[in-house]
């Protein structure tokens, strides 16, 4: 239960994220553009500069990409799993309850063969 509502949530948002990230990371290039065309000072950074801090920050978000997919082939891994183990504690319960059954049987069988013994040994003493 838990693991399919964490891949559920990763699946969900993971993108949603990724999405924003990349918007961020456009603004922040249209606003360093903006901001060098509109100043035209020498203080501000080279677009060299900027490229490699946009291209450093594209680095950054395949990497956040790459682990958000691992994340969800692992939370997915772990579902798998999860359903295996209740399967296996179905099977377990579904014996468990065929084990009582026959448990009953055989102390319903114990209880009649001592009633059936109790009354032939009065039957005999008599």
């Amino acid at each position: 239960m838990l693991t399919a509502a964490l891949i559920s949530l990763i699946s969900g948002t993971g993108p949603k994220i990724i999405d924003e990230a990349r918007k961020l990371v456009e603004r922040f290039t249209d606003g360093a553009q903006t901001s060098e065309t509109v100043s035209g000072t020498d203080d501000q950074e080279s677009p060299s500069v900027l490229r490699e801090r946009i291209d450093n920050l594209q680095e950054r978000v395949d990497a956040l990409e790459s682990s958000a997919f691992d994340q969800a082939k692992l939370a997915t891994r772990m579902a798998e799993q999860g359903q295996a183990l209740e399967t296996g504690q179905q099977a377990l319960a579904t014996g468990l309850i065929g084990l009582a059954k026959r448990v009953k049987l055989q102390l319903l069988g114990t209880v009649i063969a001592l009633v059936i013994s109790i009354i032939a040994i009065v039957i005999g003493l008599i």
